[in-house]
């Protein structure tokens, strides 16, 4: 399979050696180990592997790069109007909005719950499993897609 670097990494590689790997650079592997001139650099599921490199065996790398940027690796945060419920000095239940900054808004989050549930870990929070990094290009167009409405 191959991958290309989304940034540059630098850091160790699995045999502990000082590497660098510039931004766009191919790389290989070899069983489930990304490699960088045979040099083994981490498992494909890792989170060194989910950070710097994008998976490419499809040919779609860089769609893949653009779009896994718009939905999971935008470090933006927005803030989103939600309720909360409280008790007033009575004892009565209250409701009131507050401002929520948050990655995804709601609505996105339903959507990626609705129709890629797949591509999450199960739990309260988006966490993207190691299916997203390889789904389909089409689905990440989708996702990104939404994620720019």
């Amino acid at each position: 399979m191959r991958y290309l670097a989304r940034c540059e990494y630098a850091g160790l590689n699995l045999l502990g050696q000082q590497i660098r790997i510039p931004e766009s650079a191919i790389l290989d592997t070899q069983d489930n180990i990304i490699c960088w001139k045979r040099l083994p650099v981490c498992y494909i599921n890792s989170q060194i592997a989910r950070d710097y490199f994008i998976w490419d065996g499809d040919g779609h790398g860089q769609d893949r790069l653009r779009y896994e940027n718009e939905i999971w690796f935008n470090k933006e945060t927005k803030l989103y109007e939600t309720e909360v419920s409280d008790i007033d000095d009575q004892g009565q239940p209250i409701v009131f909005p507050v401002l929520r900054p948050s990655k995804y808004s709601p609505e996105e989050i339903r959507f990626l719950r609705q129709n890629f549930s797949q591509y999450l870990e199960s739990g309260d929070v988006i966490l993207f499993n190691n299916k997203f990094y390889q789904a389909p290009i089409e689905d990440l167009r989708i996702m990104a897609q939404y994620m720019r409405n």
